[in-house]
């Protein structure tokens, strides 16, 4: 059963107000692309979703907290499915340490390269690391997954699929230690690779973790189409 995480606002000094909304059943998102073209500020909706900072401090509001730099102070942070990074160097400017992983960091033009020492750069599925590099198991305070998609794009949802992403989640649910948090933002609720797509995911890290909640974060401007996302956050999780 799911914990309610209580409806609040918050003031961003960049973004404006955040508006925190439980939710309660999965039909309440819509999953289509409900942007608007502009927002009051006049960028572009493929400019807007390009700036990370946004989608930091909106998980740090759908965590309970009022800015990103209190969610993250001092965490050791794993960030599944990482991509160039953009939000994985946020994360890094603001926690102890973060360790970015993606099977795509071998590519020599991926600007990861850029923003963290390969030292902290994991080229592997999540599913790999935790066969080759055991020592990742029950260490980090927090594992995220922003716009998480655990098998290739076009591909068909079939039994195979959803096998291999409850591998995904459930070896994200591996690498938090004790009393760690996990936190997944998905775009898509197919994108999950899920059978039962946000319910799934919620009724997979139930049994795993103290409190599961489900949440939409929004901007209050534009009122006709807030910018939103969809957060699952996992907290305290139990001795293995």
């Amino acid at each position: 059963m799911l914990v309610d995480c209580q409806s609040k606002t918050t003031h961003s000094p960049i973004y404006g107000q955040f508006t925190l909304t439980p939710m309660t059943k999965a039909k309440q998102f819509v999953d289509a692309s409900v942007y608007p073209v502009v927002d009051h500020s006049g960028q572009a909706a493929w400019q807007r979703e390009q700036d990370p900072h946004r989608f930091v401090e909106m998980a740090a509001c759908a965590n309970g907290f009022s800015q990103a730099s209190e969610w993250l102070v001092g965490k050791r942070i794993l960030d599944v499915g990482c991509g160039g990074g953009q939000i994985t160097h946020l994360l890094a400017v603001l926690a102890k340490a973060v360790w970015a992983l993606d099977p795509d960091i071998n590519n020599p033009r991926n600007p990861i390269h850029t923003k963290l020492h390969p030292n902290y750069l994991i080229d592997l599925t999540i599913q790999q690391a935790l066969t080759e590099l055991p020592e990742l198991k029950n260490q980090f305070d927090l594992v995220t997954s922003f716009a998480p998609h655990p098998f290739p794009l076009s591909t068909t949802l079939t039994e195979s699929i959803f096998q291999q992403s409850e591998q995904y989640y459930q070896a994200m649910i591996d690498c938090c230690k004790s009393g760690g948090d996990l936190m997944v933002m998905p775009v898509y609720q197919r994108d999950l690779g899920l059978k039962n797509g946000f319910i799934g995911l919620i009724n997979m890290l139930q049994p795993a973790f103290k409190k599961v909640t489900f949440s939409r974060v929004a901007l209050q401007a534009p009122k006709e189409h807030p910018f939103f996302a969809i957060f699952i956050n996992a907290q305290h999780k139990y001795t293995d």
